[in-house]
């Protein structure tokens, strides 16, 4: 039972040392010089959370945040949905020129959730996230993709608090995540002018 104990820690310590974000960026990158991005609804490989539809939001919100940091337009979430008539695959299969065009964009992000796992054996639980990020020009050349794993976990014996910790916590998580992949996209041109907020 100790020797399984210190396993388990050793694990969790380890969990903590997530791998590096593999990321690729496109030598037409500065040539395009994307600015107006269409942030589209997440994509799930397997829907394996009742969750789905509130961390998706949070993906798409803190990507929008983040390119608006970066000095990127991104267009209103609401504008997205609307043109899309609130369905939410309304743009798969659809060409990426029109849905740039719908939105009088030149660029269209896209966000795939690929594993969102959850481990749960006591005294030990984990949440391991992994994401698939594309910018692409309105044109639908890849500019930058960058896919990103975590796993997070928690060793004790107080089951529910642990679970809230880890578990139903998602915001922080999302936030860490989305922080760490937008470090690998160039920011965008300085805009001029008077800075806006975001919600303006």
């Amino acid at each position: 039972m100790k020797k399984t104990l210190v396993t388990i820690a050793l694990l969790f310590t380890l969990a903590g040392c997530g791998p590096a974000i593999k990321h690729t960026l496109s030598p037409e990158y500065g040539q395009i010089s994307p600015k107006k991005v269409v942030v589209l609804p997440v994509v799930w490989e397997k829907k394996s959370v009742q969750e789905t539809d509130a961390i998706s939001l949070l993906f798409r919100k803190m990507s929008s945040e983040k390119l608006f940091g970066l000095n990127y337009y991104p267009i209103p979430l609401e504008e997205v949905d609307r043109a899309g008539a609130g369905k939410p695959d309304w743009f798969v299969g659809k060409p990426v020129h029109e849905i740039a065009a719908l939105l009088n964009a030149d660029s269209v992000l896209f966000i795939r959730v690929t594993d969102w796992d959850k481990d749960d054996f006591i005294p030990y639980k984990s949440l391991e996230i992994a994401a698939s990020f594309e910018l692409a020009s309105a044109l639908g050349k890849s500019l930058w993709k960058a896919e990103y794993s975590t796993n997070e976990a928690d060793l004790g014996l107080d089951s529910r608090s642990m679970e809230l910790a880890v578990q139903k916590t998602f915001e922080p998580r999302i936030q860490r995540f989305v922080d760490a992949v937008f470090t690998t996209l160039p920011p965008g041109e300085a805009k001029s002018g008077q800075r806006k907020t975001y919600f303006q």
